[in-house]
């Protein structure tokens, strides 16, 4: 099972669609983080991929016999 995440983007803080619409559309798992962001800005995009690579991490450290 691969670690990821979900960018949800809006335009200027407007977003068409609830998370759970996101998710039932997408058919996500409710472990599955989901992260709303306008992707114009490199902040948010950056803060996106944070939480991609911290998620990712978690992930791999919950596996049993994973010693890092």
């Amino acid at each position: 099972q691969l670690p990821f995440v979900v960018g949800v983007n809006g335009w200027d803080g407007q977003y068409l669609h609830s998370d759970t619409e996101v998710r039932d559309a997408l058919t996500l798992a409710p472990h599955v983080p989901m992260i709303r962001l306008d992707a114009r800005s490199k902040d948010a995009v950056k803060t996106v991929l944070i939480h991609l690579v911290e998620h990712a991490l978690n992930v791999r450290m919950a596996v049993p016999g994973w010693s890092g």
